[in-house]
């Protein structure tokens, strides 16, 4: 955590403003990074994975909304504490949102994967893309872990004011996703 802003001192505009552009470009590069995995998707594996990947995403964005539902709560208290110059309170709500985002990831799990394969069968997901689909969402239900790890720590780090580590990790995230490109697949130069 490296910069902490104090919203309350200054121009209000001003400090929103500044506040909000490191979320902004993080939430820009997040889907840039989601870009990036559909090209090599497409060029390498083809239409069928690209079937999968949208199929898995329906669920995978509920797993997202459901991660950031619970994680925005600790923001939220964290910067009422941090305001409050409460700084037992401010360690407390830190801890337990990484406690609650812990269980919480499990049981999404746990969830996710006893779900998806009935719920692809529902939305009649194509036979061809069944098996790459289900492959997908494994992947995805044992990431969760992961997911809910990062969206905690971004929460904690952005309630206590620091809006531009967040920006800085899906940054360096962006760029190893770019440069795991297979180029000899996708026309680009080795």
């Amino acid at each position: 955590m490296k910069e902490e802003q104090n919203l309350a001192i200054g121009s209000v505009p001003k400090k929103l403003i500044m506040f909000a552009l490191p979320l902004l470009l993080a939430n820009l590069l997040q889907t840039f990074y989601s870009v990036v995995d559909m090209l090599v998707v497409g060029n390498v594996v083809g239409e069928t994975g690209l079937a999968a990947i949208s199929n898995a995403s329906m669920i995978s964005f509920i797993i997202n909304s459901i991660c950031i539902g619970v994680t925005m709560g600790g923001t939220v208290l964290i910067a009422q504490y941090k305001g409050a110059d409460d700084k037992q309170a401010q360690v407390e709500t830190a801890g337990t949102l990484c406690v609650i985002s812990f269980v919480a990831s499990l049981i999404v799990t746990i969830i996710g994967l006893c779900v998806y394969n009935p719920l692809f069968h529902v939305l009649n997901v194509p036979m061809a893309s069944m098996q790459e689909a289900c492959e997908y969402m494994k992947i995805i239900c044992y990431g969760t872990i992961f997911v809910f790890g990062f969206n905690a720590i971004c929460s904690i780090m952005k309630g206590f004011g620091d809006s531009k580590s967040p920006l800085y990790f899906i940054t360096i995230a962006t760029i190893i996703n770019i440069l795991k490109l297979p180029t000899s697949k996708m026309g680009f130069a080795p």
